[in-house]
């Protein structure tokens, strides 16, 4: 059978250096999530849950399991409160939860939430994947390597699959991104999807011109 490959940028390691001790990642989310209406129309794609955990927080565990600590979430701004709310210590629930000696149902969120520093940015309107990474320019400094995630595609593994690709990255001191194998059955689809995301682009280049 025919087969395809599309680059879906799941995860995305630009050119590392060897020791870099402050690498950080962009995770684009700003999507408006149209494919899973309506059970987004009220919440945030990367906030709908894969078994216990949003999609968002398995995003996270993973970046802190390949030892990254920074995070700057780019996000449309109907949805910066759910998501802040989510990775922000909650006082008055874990004072409830102390009393019921029912501590350890937030435990592991709050494990999570000391190791990791979150950054907002708004992105004004979904203008593409490409558009969302470059919002997130002022979090990168000038010279530094960073991570690209996405909560679309979440990938079980023994080894985290961000640390393996920072180790890739570190041996050939080069981009590094995951691609995902396709039928060719499936290629239409994947074609149209495409050719829309052209299109949008080529418009909003249009009017900045």
């Amino acid at each position: 059978m025919k087969k395809l490959f599309l680059i879906i940028i799941v995860l995305m390691v630009n050119n590392l250096c060897a020791n870099d001790p402050n690498l950080k990642v962009i995770v684009p989310m700003a999507g408006l999530g149209t494919r899973l209406l309506p059970l987004t129309k009220a919440g945030s794609k990367s906030m709908v849950a894969l078994i216990d955990k949003p999609a968002l927080h398995h995003v996270v565990e993973e970046a802190l399991q390949s030892h990254i600590t920074d995070f700057c979430f780019i996000i449309n701004e109907n949805e910066k409160s759910l998501i802040e709310h989510y990775f922000s210590f909650d006082v008055a629930l874990d004072n409830v939860l102390a009393k019921k000696n029912k501590s350890s149902l937030l435990a592991p969120l709050n494990n999570l939430l000391e190791q990791a520093h979150f950054t907002y940015i708004a992105q004004p309107e979904p203008l593409g994947l490409g558009h969302a990474v470059l919002m997130g320019e002022s979090f990168i400094k000038p010279g530094e390597f960073f991570c690209v995630m996405l909560p679309d595609n979440i990938i079980e593994s023994n080894d985290p699959h961000m640390a393996q690709l920072i180790a890739l990255a570190k041996k050939y001191n080069a981009t590094v991104i995951t691609v995902e194998e396709i039928t060719y059955e499936q290629r239409l689809p994947m074609l149209l999807l495409l050719l829309e995301s052209l299109l949008m682009k080529t418009w909003w280049w249009w009017q900045i011109l």
